[in-house]
């Protein structure tokens, strides 16, 4: 392992962005049937954004990463990642004191999904230390396993950093030009193929095992659930490998396709819309799930809440963005 700086990193490509964009959505419509608590089967559409959305996300994460210094990258980090993780821990606290009266701030664990910027923001900083060669990847593997027969402290999200570690470390590993080049080597039949695979092999391990929904979620050590060390670590193989195809397959199917610019626009602005959606879904959430939905009620609702809670942060983004500008100008002037 090394400590020297990464290779740098080439000019993004906005297949990318969208990519990430069509992620976000996944991340935004998993959320809406979730609070929904699951109506009809709707729960098998949440299952398969589960089987891949998260580990793809960190997939493309670490293909963005820039190659910096640890030093530097850990100003960066905190930069980025420390303000929009402060507001969304001020954010739930302010909520439960609406829900409850009483007012409850955790810092650490992370509410809900804040999880992400911990784990994001620990893999940035570990690749910097470590690099980005084989010897990184073989080190992600190791950790992974120790994260499926071992209970890491949640307080930092060390358990799912643990497990998600060596997608991040894939991406940092082929940069954005490789993947590209791999997806597209793929093919778009060749893709639809491995993304079907990745989910059929996610669904097929836990129905195999008898595993809880939760097993997608990377939170806890798989051998909590299965007793068996060994079985741990085969589960969490199976659940990696299928997380893996699934991202790489949905890729390669997206950039043959005509690339909407909602989506790029959603990828480039995929940190106000996860923090964003997560407040808005944890504000309804006692109202929504007093609802009953049937038959056709289903996917309107999920779509309409979906749409609600992507776009208001989207929205208020790129509001605040021109009034910073504006205010900028006049002070300028």
């Amino acid at each position: 392992m090394s400590g020297a700086p990464l290779p740098p990193s080439t000019k993004r490509d906005e297949r990318l962005d969208g990519y990430k964009g069509l992620l976000i959505l996944f991340v935004v419509i998993g959320h809406a049937i979730e609070i929904l608590r699951f109506p009809g089967t709707s729960l098998s559409v949440y299952l398969a954004i589960y089987a891949f959305h998260m580990p793809a996300f960190l997939l493309i994460a670490g293909a963005l990463t820039r190659a910096r210094r640890p030093a530097d990258e850990l100003v960066e980090t905190a930069r980025r990642l420390a303000p929009p993780y402060l507001f969304g821990v001020v954010g739930a606290a302010l909520i439960r004191l609406a829900e409850s009266g009483t007012l409850s701030v955790s810092f650490f664990p992370p509410p809900w999904t804040l999880w992400f910027l911990l784990t994001l923001a620990t893999l940035r900083i570990a690749s910097s230390l470590i690099g980005a060669n084989n010897v990184a990847l073989v080190v992600a593997i190791l950790v992974g396993v120790l994260a499926s027969i071992v209970t890491l402290p949640a307080e930092l999200s060390l358990g799912r950093s643990a497990s998600l570690a060596i997608f991040f470390l894939i991406g940092v590993r082929l940069r954005a030009p490789r993947l590209l080049a791999l997806v597209e080597r793929i093919g778009a039949l060749g893709g639809v193929v491995l993304a079907l695979l990745g989910i059929a092999l996610a669904g097929a391990t836990l129905v195999a095992f008898d595993l809880p929904r939760s097993a997608l979620y990377w939170r806890e050590a798989m051998v909590v659930v299965t007793g068996d060390p060994l079985q741990a670590i085969v589960i969490s193989f199976a659940l990696h490998l299928a997380a893996l195809a699934a991202s790489l397959g949905l890729f390669a199917c997206f950039i043959r396709l005509p690339r909407p610019s909602l989506l790029a626009l959603l990828g480039r602005e995929t940190l106000a819309i996860y923090l964003g959606h997560a407040l808005l879904l944890s504000a309804l959430r006692p109202t929504l799930r007093t609802l009953t939905l049937n038959g056709a009620e289903v996917p309107v609702a999920i779509t309409l809440l979906a749409a609600v809670v992507l776009l208001l942060p989207l929205i208020a983004q790129r509001s605040l963005r021109r009034l910073a500008s504006r205010l900028h100008n006049t002070v300028r002037a």
